[in-house]
């Protein structure tokens, strides 16, 4: 019998808790759905929303969206059309301005969008828009500053996008032709990217027969290079025992999230200016040499020709003598 009580006092409670759940549900009054939208997006990014209004009430109402940020130091703060779109939620929300009109018990969806600026700094921001009642928006938006207005609570918190991206301005040797050393080289290296970058640096020098002779490390300093900011290198190669055309090969590598490469490749010559002036001077006796050569043999062959042509005339005249 005692079980009984307990069980039939069980269901009265909870009927009488639904009841209330119904009659509150049935109180009069805007009700919004969704009451909150809270989001985690990126700049650029586009979010789409339908907001359900209903009319409890039991006349006719006239709506007006009014949006407004909230600021964590000031609280609501009214619509600025100055603001800067970068920082402000509320220059990001596209919904209807003009009047919505409800009968009464009728609902109707309202689209509601967020355009994440393109320039929207990481962060967290936060905005209301109000439903609020009035004949015109001058009143609705007085309305507004009531307390326990029909309205939607919005917060979007805008991810650090992390962009790493650079690009090679400069490289160069100091001359296409070297005579001595040392042999410079000068970077030019300019981040594109939203991220700080510390790159590594190095540069392959190649002989004529494409093999690999020397690798020349930069940046050993770990200079790194801030956003929109670009950074000059400089490196010498002092070579021994070679000379010739050879290609030097610059390589960047460079990124947290995941390696990226930059390549350039330039050509010069070294010719050490001790082996220059030995060669120029070979060449130069090869010169004198030949020319002496030449010259002996010209004059011998033109002396043996100028003797034959006096023998012959010689003998011309011994004979017209006899």
């Amino acid at each position: 019998m005692f079980r009984k009580i307990i069980l039939i006092s069980c269901v009265f409670i909870a009927i009488g808790y639904i009841g209330k759940i119904v009659t509150a549900q049935e109180e009069p009054g805007i009700k919004v759905s969704p009451y909150i939208i809270d989001e985690k997006v990126h700049a650029k990014d586009i979010l789409e929303y339908d907001i359900i209004l209903k009319n409890n009430y039991n006349h006719k109402v006239d709506l007006y969206a009014v949006v407004n940020d909230i600021l964590p130091e000031e609280g609501n703060k009214d619509f600025d059309y100055k603001a800067d779109k970068s920082v402000s939620l509320s220059k990001w929300i596209n919904i209807k301005r003009g009047v919505i009109e409800l009968s009464p018990g009728e609902e109707e969806k309202i689209p509601l969008k967020i355009k994440v600026n393109l320039s929207a700094k990481p962060g967290k921001y936060h905005a209301v828009v109000i439903f609020s009642q009035g004949t015109n928006r001058t009143q609705a938006e007085l309305e507004a500053k009531k307390k326990n207005q029909p309205k939607i609570l919005i917060n979007i918190e805008v991810e650090d996008e992390i962009v790493e991206k650079a690009q090679i301005d400069y490289f160069s040797s100091a001359k296409n032709v070297f005579f001595k050393t040392p042999v410079s080289f000068f970077v030019k290296l300019e981040n594109l990217g939203n991220k700080e970058i510390t790159p590594k640096c190095s540069i392959s020098i190649y002989n004529r027969k494409g093999r690999e002779i020397d690798i020349l490390d930069f940046n050993s300093e770990n200079k790194a290079i801030s956003p929109g900011e670009t950074q000059s290198f400089s490196v010498d190669w002092n070579p021994k025992k070679v000379s010739g055309r050879f290609k030097a090969k610059l390589n960047i590598f460079y990124g947290q999230k995941e390696d990226k490469i930059l390549q350039d490749i330039i050509y010069f010559y070294y010719l050490p200016w001790q082996r220059v002036v030995i060669f120029v001077g070979i060449i130069f006796l090869i010169v004198i040499a030949l020319t002496i050569f030449l010259f002996k043999r010209t004059y011998h062959h033109t002396s043996h020709t100028h003797h034959y042509i006096h023998n012959k005339i010689l003998d011309l005249r011994q004979k017209n003598k006899k």
